[in-house]
């Protein structure tokens, strides 16, 4: 199942997205990094679509191969569905981590 990729030149994998009419975590509105996915987006952005297609491929099938699967009941086909799971991380700087945890923390019964 391997994918063998040539050596293209880099896509730009976010060529074309614009983020200016909704919140996104990675990206301002004026398309400029936000500054803890600053890291990220150069290493993002250094992939090819078939080096991404490949990774996310790798994913699928190690969950499948390690059971993280679920069913749909009343599903026709029966299959067993492989668990999503979104290859960009969600970066959560500390001082917005203390903000939201410490929210979570006394909404929540004691």
């Amino acid at each position: 199942m391997a994918i063998k990729t040539k050596s293209l030149p880099r896509a730009r994998m976010l060529k074309g997205y614009d983020p200016e009419i909704f919140f996104d975590e990675m990206l301002s509105g004026d398309g400029a990094p936000r500054p803890h996915y600053h890291r990220f987006r150069e290493l993002f952005q250094s992939l090819t679509l078939p080096e991404f297609e490949h990774k996310r491929q790798s994913v699928d099938l190690a969950f499948l191969r390690q059971g993280i699967t679920f069913n749909v009941y009343g599903d026709k086909a029966g299959a067993e569905k492989i668990f999503p799971f979104d290859l960009l991380p969600r970066i959560i700087p500390a001082k917005e981590w203390i903000i939201s945890s410490a929210g979570s923390s006394s909404a929540s019964p004691r």
